[in-house]
């Protein structure tokens, strides 16, 4: 008999909305003018927003609709490795599936495949080098909710077109999603990949068979950028035999991609939109730690012509590699400095990112070597205290260290 404390997910399929009921007071809605008619033979997006919301909750819910067999082993290795990267902040999820089928992959014959294009860097590459090779994609996503909030309507409306433009250089038909998934999160860099392959698999039942989405970066930069949602481990648990997901463009830093899409691409860079900061334009601020990051690597562009462009295309004016660093040097994480520096050429800019990444290195050991004694004078606080000396001077303190270091 189940627990009245207990709730049985509700899902109501209308004219351009899903809903998910959670709980009471808890509910998880995506809207689109392309969600009409939907027809699911299986509910695994709805299954993994539950392991999204339980992740942060730990609340047990109950789920009678249809759900594979693949996906519901797929999305518990997911949470599972999401509480293994970080222990304190996700609960272990309770869901209680009632209905597991094993789905004919056969009968899955739709020509329709979808993949995110946030305007990005990253998805803008994945998106341009997958089309390149496999041009049977016909659709690209971009979710409002997760970057730019529900609320934001001016800037989001000016990244839009921004996308649009994008889109229709690829010769892909965009759809808009607005989900208040994020709603459910505990940790955005943690959970917002489980929510891109919600997002994608929500789709199966408007047609499509398949997805896709961006990498952020290579397999050396999973290492050292872990933990990280959006890894090439985490990708491996979203993907199902029912709605295959590919993970794109990990064979590439940021730095070589923005060159490959110079080459290749130029003319789509007056459109990409990378920046954090600026969101009331859907623009760039030029002065952003994402923009100066932007800045650096359009280094790894040879032609000082093109690289100029391009720059004042993105950002409006054109800056020194010097300059880019000042903008923003402090918040330039060492993983993602390292990520750029590998593409970076021989020269003068590579070797200020190189002793940049030494710098932070040599820091983070004197920080590290800085708790290390703050640990040990409070043991020796501890210890005289304890032995009934109240007055602890710092030369006291030193003094004790240094015959404890003797000893």
């Amino acid at each position: 008999m189940r627990n009245l404390d207990h709730h049985t997910i509700q899902i109501s399929l209308l004219e351009g909305e899903v809903s998910i009921q959670l709980s009471k007071n808890r509910s998880v809605f995506f809207r689109s003018n392309e969600l009409q008619n939907l027809t699911y033979s299986q509910f695994d997006f709805a299954l993994l927003a539950a392991f999204i919301s339980s992740l942060t909750t730990g609340e047990k819910l109950y789920f009678d609709h249809p759900v594979t067999n693949v996906a519901l082993r797929q999305f518990d290795n997911y949470s599972r490795a999401l509480r293994i990267l970080s222990p304190k902040q996700f609960e272990a999820p309770r869901i209680m599936c009632s209905n597991v089928i094993v789905p004919d992959v056969k009968n899955n014959r739709s020509n329709k495949k979808i993949l995110t294009l946030s305007g990005g860097i990253d998805s803008t590459y994945a998106a341009s080098s997958t089309m390149l090779e496999d041009a049977t994609y016909t659709h690209c996503l971009l979710i409002k909710g997760f970057d730019y909030p529900l609320d934001n309507t001016t800037g989001f409306n000016e990244l839009r077109l921004r996308v649009e433009k994008i889109a229709d250089d690829l010769g892909l038909q965009l759809i808009v999603l607005e989900t208040n998934l994020t709603d459910e999160f505990s940790s955005f860099g943690l959970q917002h990949t489980g929510a891109l392959a919600c997002c994608l698999q929500l789709m199966a039942g408007a047609g499509f068979e398949s997805g896709a989405y961006a990498a952020d970066f290579t397999a050396m930069g999973d290492v050292l950028r872990a933990p990280w949602g959006n890894c090439m481990g985490i990708a491996s648990t979203l993907t199902t035999d029912r709605f295959p997901i590919r993970y794109l463009g990990s064979e590439r830093g940021r730095t070589e991609k923005i060159r490959w899409l110079a080459e290749r691409k130029p003319g789509l860079f007056r459109y990409i939109s990378v920046c954090r900061k600026e969101k009331s334009i859907g623009g760039n601020c030029g002065k952003c730690e994402k923009c100066a990051r932007t800045r650096i690597g359009l280094m790894a562009i040879s032609d000082p012509r093109l690289r100029n462009e391009i720059e004042m295309s993105l950002f409006g004016d054109v800056s020194s590699y010097r300059d880019a660093f000042r903008l923003n040097a402090e918040s330039l994480k060492m993983a993602r400095l390292f990520d750029l520096s590998v593409g970076l050429p021989d020269g003068e800019a590579r070797l200020l990112a190189t002793d940049e990444i030494d710098k932070m290195i040599a820091n983070q050991k004197r920080i590290h070597g800085m708790l290390k004694r703050k640990r040990s004078y409070t043991r020796i606080a501890r210890k005289l205290v304890g032995s009934g000396l109240r007055k602890l001077t710092p030369w006291r303190l030193r003094k004790e260290g240094a015959l404890q270091n003797e000893d």
